[in-house]
């Protein structure tokens, strides 16, 4: 950029400095309408399955290796992050019969859509969820997860993880449990099962989940679909919250205070069996809309505080 003299001898005097003036910004860095790297494309079914079977007898799941056989999608726009999107990491995860993919927590949120086999469940924080085809089980961050196989045959499923919008605020955090995840025995498995709802209608208030199950989604959808729908979705439905009818994610930072602050909400939306929608709102005022806390002190956590490793 071509700048006067007396500008060209400020900048010298500034850069030093480490301080920056704002007419140094290229015109190209502030387009009229939005420039983004992500680019269409089609990822075939049979190559990802294809790759999760070759990866099946190489990559193992034990402690001490990479604990996770999974392959992440990546958008030929981002090769150098390995991203599927500038927000998402979407990937596939196969585990065999008799594996256990040892426990840990990370910063990021993740949601997972079961593909196929029986048998093998989740633990999130000692509940125990069994894996059927086509449920959506949640794991907010900051929760210890667990995945387990006690089938006879494959599972797969797809995880979509909040990895790359995380990473670009620098708060990526992993965390490794030591030994088994327990189960807690105690726990009503029916208490954190999800609901869904036809897209634009409210819900009353219930308790909060972390399954949704795609037998009693479908059903749903299919009801949905003998009537008129929605004039612009058609049969189309979100997974909510039915502790509020809001977000099926409200996700919380933890501050130096020893509590934790609002940081942002998460909407899905599903059509014909499809995420078709995925909304990330980071404004934490949107959580006294839904009726939630601006705040939360280590009471209120939830079980992810009080479940202790052994020794």
């Amino acid at each position: 950029m071509d700048q006067p003299k007396e500008i060209q001898e400020l900048n010298d005097l500034l850069r030093p400095r480490w301080i920056s003036g704002l007419w140094n910004l290229d015109h190209a860095e502030r387009p009229s309408d939005p420039k983004t790297r992500v680019k269409p494309h089609l990822w075939k079914w049979h190559d990802v399955y294809d790759s999760l079977v070759q990866a099946k007898d190489k990559i193992s799941v034990a402690r001490g290796s990479v604990e996770r056989r999974v392959i992440r999608l990546v958008n030929p726009g981002l090769a150098d992050t390995e991203m599927t999107s500038h927000t998402i990491l979407l990937s596939f995860q196969l585990i065999q019969p008799g594996e256990v993919a040892p426990a840990h927590r990370h910063t990021m949120s993740a949601f997972r859509f079961i593909l196929q086999g029986h048998g093998a469940y989740t633990n999130v924080d000692g509940n125990k969820m069994v894996m059927e085809d086509g449920d959506l089980i949640l794991t907010p961050h900051g929760c210890w997860h667990e995945h387990a196989h006690e089938g006879d045959e494959n599972m797969v499923w797809i995880d979509g993880l909040d990895v790359p919008f995380v990473q670009a605020l620098q708060q990526i955090s992993f965390d490794p449990y030591k030994g088994r995840l327990p189960v807690n025995e105690a726990i009503d498995p029916s208490l954190f099962h999800g609901m869904t709802r036809p897209v634009g209608t409210t819900t009353s208030e219930s308790p909060q989940v972390l399954h949704y199950q795609w037998r009693d989604t479908y059903a749903s959808l299919q009801r949905l679909s003998r009537t008129s729908g929605n004039p612009f979705d058609g049969a189309a439905l979100e997974y909510v919250n039915p502790a509020n009818g809001g977000p099926t994610f409200a996700l919380y930072n933890p501050t130096p205070e020893g509590d934790y602050a609002a940081w942002a909400i998460v909407v899905m939306e599903t059509s014909e069996g499809r995420v078709s929608g995925l909304h990330h709102f980071i404004y934490p005022e949107l959580f006294a809309e839904f009726g939630l806390p601006l705040r939360l002190d280590k009471e209120h956590v939830g079980q992810a505080d009080e479940l202790q490793q052994p020794a």
